[in-house]
């Protein structure tokens, strides 16, 4: 059993967890960018993310992602031809592949096809995505910038990213989660939070 509150808490966060909108990460290997996306996703509903393992391995501190691991499903990429498989898996199921980059002819979060199901991807942090990443995609994403700086880091792009998005909404907001899909994620979400209470529950009577 949770307690009145988490399951609150739980409640509320379903009512604004989504599906329309994805984040797909190529190659990131910096534990501190893993972990700050991770609670960044879960901040802003964003259900699923895309993780491809080209060259580097996509891994996470979990002290500083503090749990939101748990909270954020991923679906995981090797091999090969890994940014291929993602990339075409996404197209199959419906989603318009946004790639950000520096490149001509981006457009800004606020152009995009908001009402749309929306793949979001973001490379490796030194030279962000690849060819092969650039030639799937649908349409190229930038944030104005206007200083010397050309780039943000990867985890402050894709708070950028979800923020401009989520503005650009409104009330309105992302489409919600199937209640079949809500109801599956609320039994997932509560078995981890009940287990994890009675871990802290031991932990106190042990320390006592």
């Amino acid at each position: 059993m949770i307690s009145p509150t988490a399951d609150v808490k739980i409640q509320k966060a379903l009512t604004s967890r989504t599906q329309q909108v994805v984040v797909v990460l190529e190659d990131l290997y910096q534990h501190h960018n893993a972990s700050s996306i991770l609670r960044t996703c879960d901040a802003f509903g964003i259900q699923e993310i895309y993780v491809i393992n080209n060259r580097n391995c996509f891994q996470f501190d979990p002290e500083k992602s503090r749990g939101m691991e748990r909270y954020v499903r991923r679906h995981v990429f090797e091999g090969p031809n890994a940014t291929q498989s993602c990339f075409l898996r996404l197209k199959q199921m419906g989603y318009l592949l946004a790639a950000t980059s520096l490149r001509p002819g981006c457009v800004t979060v606020e152009e995009l096809p908001i009402r749309e199901k929306l793949a979001l991807c973001f490379g490796t942090e030194e030279k962000g995505l690849s060819e092969e990443a650039h030639r799937l995609s649908d349409c190229f994403l930038r944030i104005p910038m206007y200083g010397m700086t050309q780039s943000f880091n990867v985890s402050v792009t894709v708070a950028l990213s979800l923020q401009a998005l989520s503005l650009a909404t409104g009330p309105q907001g992302f489409s919600a989660l199937p209640p079949e899909a809500s109801e599956m994620l609320k039994l997932e979400w509560t078995t981890f939070k009940s287990h994890q209470d009675e871990t802290l529950e031991m932990e106190t009577l042990h320390d006592a």
